[in-house]
């Protein structure tokens, strides 16, 4: 059984732009996926990059479109940076991998804010997009639309008879009020008209003023949604801008430090009107996918806030409100690379928005609320335990001496034997602990894993490339082995490059053992000088715009070391920068493979690491450039 049945009919991934096995192995990802959403309310689908989990995706909100044409819009949540690719891509998808018939059957839209959110989802059944790709962040912004922020003018003057000289008078100002100067100018008088008229006459008039306009505004300015919003508010509400109205003068131009009152007025209610209509939006989505979805780690980020209720989140305990978004979806299908990097704790976090869909649809997962929250709970035990076994062994490990491996006294001979040897070992010696251990953290995390495939697809790329399994498609040189070193040894830090690490190193320390808490900017200067400078100044921030605030650590033995330190770098030097171990490695390697005629792409963990390279590698192409040419003029140095 499968929450909609993959659409083989319509959907071929096997295009020219396909090798052959990848297209077989997406096709197969999708129909295992929408046979899970049966079950259980959402999926991570974490494939590597360059796997194909987009058009994955795609090949999902497609089935589900084409098996559920008559229920709401498959909502697709993208980065700003992903805000072209997404229609883009699904456009390709159309084009290449969907039959005619699927492919006049789906309609798209984007939106990039909420009130067009609500004006797609207003659309009447003949023109309603199956599709929509929503911007991050788009429905967290405030109602800004000058048409949105009318309908709460006129909401605000209703039944208010007292406003009505103000009511009268409100076309004078209203285009510097609403911003819709533009408007105003076109069509004189135009938005005081439109206080006069029920909101589903708005368009008509709006078309009729200009000719413009029908360009401009081809859409129901006032969405159904935010009518019923407006008509549910409370009056009390709408009370500060109640007051600015009355301050407008009746008979005269508004001054600009009047209207700018009246504005800032507005726009607090407006974060209320707009709460308030997303709420009470009553709209269905068969689906949400969501990509980038590690922004979700986080509970108190406004993006995850959206799907889960505040009292249930545990370092939320003030507040008490519903997700605006809970209930609205019926799975839920998130995307993203790293789910494993984010810390299993981390994981759980964005397993728990599942939890927002709509457990009373007709077509709900078979695995209750409840029985959900219990599933991921077992599972979060499970990675905990996993952890805690994995830790023990490493501190045992590092106990370990070439004795504990010893074959009848000696040695154990070679080093692939040692472990032969090791797992011989009495039960009741250390080494034979180290060994029960090991066994043990293994099925710990086998057990995890178990706990975990149901919830998260990964596919990784062959270790070779697909033409020729002779290659290796990546060479991993660890430490020193960047610089043709030993891959076990770590790279060397040489002259006065020391010392700011020695420093560091020692206020670590102290933090450790004062708060048992760490200095971001100490692991900011094992990547780069630039990246200790800026997470000096900014903590966390400079690595994660997610991440929670670090505690400062101020204590006196702490501060001697940091001053220290921060005279020791070599602020204004350039040259003394690059002497970074890291960046020194990273450019000579880079230079070289450059002249060698290969390009070279450059991940850092830190941002200011990726700014410093850029101009360390810059400077050497630079200056490798200048010898070069000057030694192909035969030009003395």
């Amino acid at each position: 059984m499968m929450f909609a049945p993959f659409a083989k009919s319509h959907i071929n991934l096997n295009t020219e732009r396909v090798p052959r096995e990848d297209a077989a192995r997406q096709e197969r990802t999708a129909s295992e996926i929408l046979r899970r959403l049966k079950r259980q309310p959402g999926v991570v689908l974490a494939d590597e990059v360059g796997m194909g989990k987009t058009f994955v995706a795609m090949a999902v909100a497609a089935s589900i479109i084409l098996e559920r044409d008559d229920e709401g819009p498959v909502v697709v949540m993208v980065p700003p940076s992903l805000r072209d690719k997404w229609p883009h891509d699904w456009q390709v998808f159309q084009d290449k991998c969907l039959s005619p018939a699927a492919r006049s059957a789906i309609r798209s839209a984007s939106a990039d804010s909420g009130i067009s959110f609500l004006r797609l989802l207003d659309d009447p059944p003949t023109r309603r997009n199956h599709i929509i790709f929503l911007t991050h962040g788009a429905l967290h912004r405030s109602l800004t639309d000058g048409y949105a922020r009318l309908a709460v003018i006129k909401r605000a003057f209703k039944n208010r008879p007292s406003l009505r000289p103000q009511r009268d008078n409100f076309h004078k100002f209203a285009g510097r009020l609403l911003r819709l100067g533009w408007v105003e100018s076109r069509a004189p008088g135009l938005l005081g008209e439109l206080l006069e008229c029920p909101y589903e006459r708005w368009l008509r008039v709006i078309h009729r003023a200009h000719e413009s306009f029908k360009e401009a505004v081809p859409d129901d300015p006032v969405p159904r949604h935010l009518q019923e919003a407006l008509e549910e508010i409370k009056g009390e509400v709408l009370l500060p801008v109640v007051e600015e109205l009355r301050k407008l003068p009746v008979r005269s131009n508004a001054s600009d430090e009047r209207l700018e009152q009246a504005l800032r007025s507005l726009a607090a209610v407006m974060d209320e009107v707009w709460r308030l209509a997303l709420t009470r939006a009553r709209f269905r989505s068969p689906l949400l996918i969501l990509d980038e979805a590690h922004h979700l780690k986080n509970p108190a980020t406004r993006l995850a806030s959206l799907f889960v209720d505040e009292e249930a989140v545990k370092d939320s305990k003030l507040f008490e409100r519903s997700g605006a978004l809970r209930g609205k979806f019926d799975r839920m299908m998130f995307l993203t690379a790293t789910p494993f990097q984010l810390g299993h704790a981390e994981l759980i976090r964005v397993l728990e928005r599942f939890e927002g869909i709509n457990w009373h649809a007709a077509r709900r997962p078979s695995l209750s609320c409840a029985e959900f929250v219990a599933e991921v709970s077992t599972l979060a035990r499970a990675l905990d335990d996993a952890r805690a076994a994995a830790l023990r062994v490493d501190r045992a490990w590092g106990k370990l001496t070439p004795e504990s491996a010893s074959d009848d006294g000696g040695p154990a001979a070679g080093s692939d034997g040692w472990w032969e040897v090791l797992k011989k070992s009495p039960d009741e010696g250390f080494a034979g602990q180290v060994v029960a251990q090991v066994e043990s953290t293994g099925r710990a995390m086998r057990g995890a894993g178990v706990l975990l495939s149901p919830w998260v697809l990964r596919h990784l790329k062959s270790r070779h490339l697909p033409d020729r399994p002779d290659v290796e498609r990546r060479l991993v040189l660890p430490g020193a082995a960047i610089q043709g070193g030993r891959a076990d040894a770590g790279l060397e830090i040489e002259g006065d490059a020391l010392f700011p690490f020695l420093l560091a190193g020692r206020a670590q320390g102290l933090v450790q053992v004062l708060s048992g808490g760490r200095i971001p900017f100490a692991e900011g200067l094992a990547s780069s000088f630039e990246a200790f400078l800026e997470t000096r100044s900014k903590g966390s921030e400079a690595v994660d715009e997610d991440a929670l605030p670090s505690t400062d650590q101020s204590a006196d033995e702490v501060s001697w070391y940091l001053n220290h330190l921060d005279a020791a770098l070599p602020v204004d030097d350039r040259v003394r920068r690059a002497s970074h171990p890291k960046i020194r490695a990273t450019v000579e390697r880079a230079v070289e493979l450059w002249k060698a005629g290969e390009k070279v792409l450059i991940f850092c963990h830190y941002r200011a690491t990726g700014r410093a390279l850029r101009q360390h590698i810059s400077a050497r192409l630079d200056a490798e450039i200048i010898e070069a040419g000057r030694r192909q003029l035969g030009v003395s140095g």
